[in-house]
């Protein structure tokens, strides 16, 4: 069963919340980087949608569990809606 899980984004955007797969590297950077692995959930019990991302790189596509604010961040960014699976 694929697991989900979060980390903490490192582009210093504070409380900057990303969703992936368990294990691998937060936000794709670099393999110094912290692991998605806080908050496992498993992937049966939830939709994964995307979301527009406002951290200065233009169209970035987010992704995190149908209907949580997009990033974590309540203000302003809306939920994660679009592209849903």
């Amino acid at each position: 069963m694929k697991q989900i899980g979060k980390c903490a984004g490192q582009g210093g955007v504070k409380d900057l919340e990303l969703w992936g797969p368990k294990g691998e590297v937060c936000g794709g950077l670099w393999e110094q980087s912290p692991r998605y692995d806080v908050a496992v959930r498993n992937a049966s019990d939830i939709r994964l949608c995307s979301c527009t991302g406002h951290g200065g790189v233009n169209g970035v596509k987010l992704w995190g569990p149908e209907g949580d604010y997009c990033a974590g961040i309540p203000q302003g960014w809306g939920t994660y809606s679009a592209d849903c699976h």
